[in-house]
């Protein structure tokens, strides 16, 4: 990397800043444009007095903000970006253009004063302080003008809340309000409780939900009313919960299931029922199809709907929910129906829309990865979503690729050609050689991965590498936050043939060479899985979790097994069938944390943190096993895999050659965080800053620097930063990012800083610092 100094960079870099301040600023008040009448809305705030203490469990600002209407002009640093181009658009004569773009896609019209009804939000305000017990609560607001911006101050002024005293269930004269009554035992009310409208609503649908899955199948929370008496004590409310008057007769009626019809397959596009469909009986469902292309007791063992028990809404979701689980039905519903011969029975209709069976998907594409390489890719991928008639997923995948390594910094093309075939069988249930798994979740399939595949990696006139793997495991879902994968068997053999010039680099490095030589690696791995992005109950939330924790273990149990045999005259080396196995521990943990600002604006972080240690009969971590540092997903100032380990420098000083021999270590970590904001429509842009790096566990005297030391890794760690542009459709990311150094942990101690050098104008340090990222998808 090169370094310079240059005061008329900075010069330059200042005044650019100076700039674009002198632009937001413009920006920012948005009243140019205004008439003299007109007054700019730029939002409102809640003052809460009160006599008695009122804390977040009574009654929350946030709850109260959320009632006030409109919102006001959205700004970015203090500044309102999308209210400046609507004004400086003017008025457009067509309704296309640029300028008509600028003014409505782009642009925010001005949200006026005059738009907002503060009498209204202080009715809606009273309300819902009503709906919290605040009784006697009064709401006036005040506006405050200056400079031609207007801003709402709403004054709530409360007392003391009202609380409950008592809640009265109804009496169990039939089987509804005995059921009715039984629910006080689960209640979410108590005496002492503020009166809050919100939990006494929420408690008559868990009353409902508990009833549908009691076998009221008509019954709705309409059904059932809270009445509330305040007169019976200083502030204090009593609470009867009672079934409406004439109530219909179907919704006190509890209704078993009659006879289950299975339609597996039906079609939504055609009235399937009418066709001649062969009809038979299996473990007491009735079903209706044309053959047996999947098995039935694949699908009765998913349905918790049996003739005989009283229906339920739970049972039923979960039947859908276990159903879908098998990944050979596009679509799948159970209706409901009367049985007009016996009274108080409901007869079941399963209807199953199948998937298309076999499928070929082709992707040609250009594409990026982690390593900086681009070319163009082909994929193919063959899925048979019933391979044996138990809903089993066969897939087939084969993918080849030619790419070029695009970097500022790399003066020679380097070609890489890799190739990669699997199969894979996904069977949904557990499958174990000698003794049977019950798992005990209703609404999640577990599944049994089998996988065998071969990848082959050719770095031209450098090394040729190919990996045989073959893994059997389980996958399976705790809950919708929480998954997990085992896999107990996992075992890959790695040959690499060495070009001359290749093999020149790694004879100056024994531990380096052995991560780069033919090995087994025999072990297995188990990975656990926290998120609560992609949830339908999290959607608008601001806050969400990813959590990735793995543990990989190889050669333990061979090394035990071989303890006392011999060495096979290989320095101490055990082998199996005449080839060394590698043998360490590895752990890792990936956790994101993503900040919701509003519906434009997110900030989304993540740190890594890894170690592999070998040991026994390694001296260093497998090559595929290493963890890396650099490159567009992890610090992107930096090429691929060039930073470390540690302050160790020679992937820099040892010329173009060595750009070739990835740095890798056995100890990772990684921290990134980056502002990601909204542009127009599906662009996106984003601000980041990522600092990391890799270390060694052992000392190795060929990269001095490398080793990992608790008083050091703060100073070693690179620092980079960015922006970058995004396409977000959805389905697809297509990212650019660009990139360049803060700090460099390879300079000297003293020099490593290198903000002072920052000159974007020097086509010479855009040369040697400056890095454009390309990638599919979010870095994190």
């Amino acid at each position: 990397m090169h370094i310079a100094n240059n005061n008329s960079g900075t010069d330059l870099i200042k005044k650019f800043f100076f700039l674009l301040a002198a632009i937001m600023a413009t920006a920012c008040s948005g009243t140019k444009y205004l008439s003299e009448n007109q007054s700019l809305y730029t939002g409102a705030s809640i003052t809460i007095t009160s006599s008695y203490p009122i804390t977040e469990k009574d009654i929350s600002n946030s709850e109260l903000t959320e009632l006030i209407q409109p919102e006001p002009n959205e700004t970015l640093f203090g500044s309102r970006p999308w209210l400046w181009f609507h004004n400086i658009a003017g008025e457009p004569k067509k309704d296309k253009g640029f300028r008509f773009w600028l003014k409505n896609k782009l642009g925010s019209p001005p949200v006026l004063l005059k738009d907002v009804d503060p009498a209204r939000t202080s009715r809606l305000l009273k309300t819902r302080l009503m709906n919290k017990g605040f009784f006697q609560a009064e709401v006036g607001y005040e506006i405050k003008t200056k400079n031609r911006k207007s801003r709402l101050i709403y004054q709530a002024k409360l007392s003391e809340p009202y609380r409950i005293k008592s809640i009265e269930y109804p009496d169990p004269g039939t089987t509804l309000e005995k059921e009715i009554n039984e629910q006080h035992l689960q209640s979410t009310l108590a005496p002492g409780q503020n009166y809050d409208l919100a939990k006494m609503q929420s408690e008559r649908k868990r009353i409902t939900g508990e009833l549908k899955d009691e076998g009221f199948f008509y019954f709705n929370e309409r059904h059932m009313i809270f009445k509330a008496d305040t007169t019976v004590g200083d502030r204090e409310v009593e609470l009867f919960l009672a079934h409406t008057p004439n109530i219909p007769v179907q919704a006190e009626t509890r209704y078993s299931i009659g006879d289950v019809n299975v339609f597996p397959e039906y079609s939504l596009s055609t009235d399937s029922l009418k066709r001649s469909y062969r009809s038979y009986t299996f473990n007491d469902y009735q079903f209706f199809a044309r053959g047996r292309a999947i098995k039935p007791g694949v699908i009765t063992d998913k349905l918790n709907i049996k003739t005989g028990r009283f229906y339920s809404r739970e049972e039923t979701q979960l039947s859908i929910s276990r159903l879908m689980g098998l990944g050979v039905f596009k679509f799948v519903n159970i209706n409901y129906k009367e049985d007009k011969t016996a009274a108080g029975v409901l007869d079941a209709s399963v209807y199953l829309t199948p998937l298309l069976k076999k499928s070929l998907r082709v992707q040609l594409e250009a594409v990026s990865k982690s390593n900086d390489f681009i070319g163009p890719s082909i994929s193919t991928t063959f899925l048979n979503r019933n391979a044996f008639g138990g809903a089993e997923l066969f897939q087939l995948k084969f993918d080849f690729g030619f790419e070029t390594q695009v970097s500022s910094q790399q003066n020679q093309a380097v070609n890489a050609i890799e190739f990669g075939v699997e199969a894979s069988l996904e069977v949904p249930r557990f499958m174990t050689p000698v003794f049977t798994v019950d798992y005990s979740s209703k609404k999640y399939i577990p599944k049994t991965r089998f996988k065998i595949g071969y990848r082959q990696q050719n770095r031209t006139n450098f090394f040729n590498m190919m990996a045989f793997n073959a893994k059997y495991g389980y996958v399976w879902t705790e809950s919708a936050r929480k998954s997990h994968q085992l896999y107990p068997v996992d075992v890959s053999l790695v040959t690499v043939q060495q070009e001359p010039a290749f093999r020149d680099l790694l004879e100056t490095n024994p531990l380096l060479r052995q991560s780069y030589e033919e090995q087994f690696i025999i072990g297995g791995n188990y990975s656990f899985f926290y998120s609560t992005l992609n949830l339908d109950d999290r959607k608008y939330e601001k806050h969400n979790f990813y959590f990735n924790g793995n543990i990989d273990v190889s050669g333990n149990l061979l090394n035990l097994v071989q303890r006392n045999g011999t060495d096979n005259n290989n320095g101490g080396v055990k082998e199996i069938f005449g080839t060394p196995y590698s043998q360490f521990t590895k752990v890792s943990g990936d956790f994101r944390y993503y900040y919701k600002i509003d519906k434009r604006n997110l900030i989304a972080t993540r740190f890594f943190a890894g170690v592999g240690v070998p040991y026994g009969n390694a001296e260093s971590l497998p090559y595929l096993k290493q963890f890396a540092a650099g490159g567009t997903n992890t610090i992107r100032a930096f090429r691929s895999r060039s930073i470390g380990p540690g302050s160790f420098a020679q992937a820099r000083d040892a010329g173009p050659d060595s750009l070739l021999l990835d740095q890798t270590g056995d100890i990772s970590l990684l921290a990134n965080i980056e502002y990601r904001f909204d542009v127009l429509g599906a662009l996106k842009g984003a601000l980041f800053v990522d600092a990391g790096n890799i270390w060694l566990v052992n000392e190795d005297v060929d990269r001095p620097g490398g080793e990992f030391s608790t008083s050091d890794f703060l100073s070693e760690t690179a620092v980079g930063t960015g922006f970058g542009l995004r396409f977000d459709a959805d389905f697809f990311v297509i990212r650019l990012d660009f990139a360049f150094p803060l700090r460099a942990p390879f300079l000297p101690e003293g020099d490593r800083w290198v903000i002072s050098n920052i000159d974007p104008l020097s086509k010479s340090w855009r040369r040697d610092n400056l890095i454009l990222n390309i990638a599919i998808g979010y870095p994190f």
